[in-house]
């Protein structure tokens, strides 16, 4: 699937550094989703829980449980696996993240912003 609208996210290097990032491809004034690193796989989720639509971090790039081996909805304590974003406790059991496919270019990672705004 080719990119439409190819947005960069950052490098790979920075996102190694920091671990999880939130970002706002969008220019809302939130982060609408996050992208992390886990198993040398970069993934990305929109930054909204599927028990409520309401921002997962606690505050800006703190998405990740205290022993960092969760995504973490500080909303409602839900706990999602880093590589697949399934819920494995709390009120949203069983259900996942919305994914939001990155591609890697030249070391960035980008995303395509025609899939985040339709998601």
């Amino acid at each position: 699937m080719a990119i439409q609208r190819p947005f960069r996210l950052c490098s790979l290097a920075e996102l190694q550094a920091r671990e999880v990032a939130g970002f706002d491809p969008l220019a809302r004034g939130r982060d609408a989703l996050l992208a992390l690193i886990s198993d040398e796989q970069v993934h990305a989720y929109l930054n909204r829980c599927p028990h409520e639509p309401v921002a997962m971090e606690y505050r800006k790039d703190k998405f990740l449980s205290g022993k960092r081996q969760h995504i973490m909805c500080f909303a409602h304590g839900a706990r999602f696996e880093k590589d697949t974003g399934l819920c494995i406790h709390g009120p949203c059991l069983g259900k996942s993240l919305q994914r939001i496919t990155t591609h890697i270019q030249d070391g960035d990672i980008y995303i395509d912003l025609e899939e985040l705004i339709q998601a």
